[in-house]
């Protein structure tokens, strides 16, 4: 067991790159699932994983926590805006899609009704070619 000013964090390093934290556990959280990433080959199977286990002091734990959080939440964000563009992709000006109340707050926006089906095969087609799409920096956003 340990102490209550102490956590237990996991970290992978895929391969040659850098350890990358995925997560804790304490006292006050003994559990979690974690998700684990790595690479895979051209041959379709895993490359190498080393997996780490670090006894740490809670707060460095709770700042790590901090930062994954936050990184979780800009890509559900970034979720979002990709099918928020996709759905404003078929406003066409005179006709086909429209936006009631003008586009502010409080618009309707009306698209087909297989519009998430369409988005998802399309995101999930990109994903597989790309993974991290989602996660690197993007230039048009200060």
């Amino acid at each position: 067991m340990l102490d209550d000013h102490s956590a237990l964090c996991l970290y992978i390093r895929a391969g040659d790159s850098p350890w990358e934290y995925c997560g804790c556990v304490a006292n006050a959280k003994p559990s979690d699932v974690f998700a684990l990433r790595w690479g895979t080959r051209d041959d379709d199977g895993f490359a190498s994983a080393c997996i780490g286990v670090s006894v740490e002091p809670m707060e460095m734990a709770l700042e790590k926590e901090k930062v994954l959080v936050q990184h979780k939440e800009t890509f559900a964000k970034r979720v979002a805006e990709d099918l928020f563009q996709f759905m404003q992709s078929f406003q066409i000006e005179g006709g086909g899609v429209s936006v009631a109340g003008g586009g502010g707050a409080g618009a309707t926006m009306l698209v087909p009704t297989n519009i998430l089906t369409r988005w998802y095969e399309k995101f999930i087609n990109r994903f597989r070619r790309d993974p991290g799409f989602l996660e690197r920096p993007r230039l048009d956003t200060a």
